[in-house]
C-alpha cells in the first residue's frame, strides 16, 4: 500500500525542475515546507494503524533532494508523529523518517507526490 497526495506547483518550480535547474530543489523545499498534501502522506501511514497520530511540522532534508531530469525524483523527509493521551492529558512525540518520490507533468504544473510502499499481509489460506 502506498499513499498519494497530487499537489499543483507553481510555474517557476515547474520550469526549474523540467530544465533541471541546480536552484530546483532550494525552490522545491520552499514551495513545500508547509504542504498540507505532504503532511497528509505522513499521518496517513498511522491512521492506518488506527493509532491516530498527527503531524504538526516536517522538514525536507536539502541533501536528499535528488531530480532525475525527467520530471522525477525523490526527497527525505523528517517529522513527529505526536499522538495526545487525553485521560492522561500526555503528549507522546516519536521522531520518523520517510522517503517521498514525485513525478511532475510538467504541461500542467500537477506532481503525483508518493509515500513509501507498505508491504501488505496476504490473507491467511484455510
Amino acid at each position: 500500500m502506498q499513499h498519494r497526495e497530487e499537489i499543483r506547483l507553481s510555474e517557476t518550480l515547474t520550469r526549474a525542475i523540467a530544465r533541471g535547474s541546480k536552484e530546483a530543489p532550494a525552490l522545491l523545499i520552499n514551495e513545500l515546507s508547509k504542504a498540507q498534501e505532504i503532511k497528509s502522506i505522513l499521518a496517513s501511514y498511522d491512521y492506518l494503524n488506527e493509532s491516530r497520530g498527527q503531524v504538526n511540522e516536517f522538514t525536507i532534508l536539502p541533501d536528499t533532494v535528488t531530480l532525475h531530469g525527467n520530471g522525477e525524483g525523490l526527497f527525505k523527509v523528517t517529522y513527529v508523529m505526536e499522538f495526545f493521551y487525553a485521560c492522561d492529558g500526555i503528549t507522546a512525540r516519536h521522531p520518523q523518517q520517510m522517503t517521498i518520490t514525485f513525478q511532475l507533468d510538467p504541461g500542467t504544473g500537477r506532481a503525483l507526490f508518493s509515500g513509501e510502499e507498505l508491504p501488505e499481509r496476504e490473507p491467511d489460506g484455510w
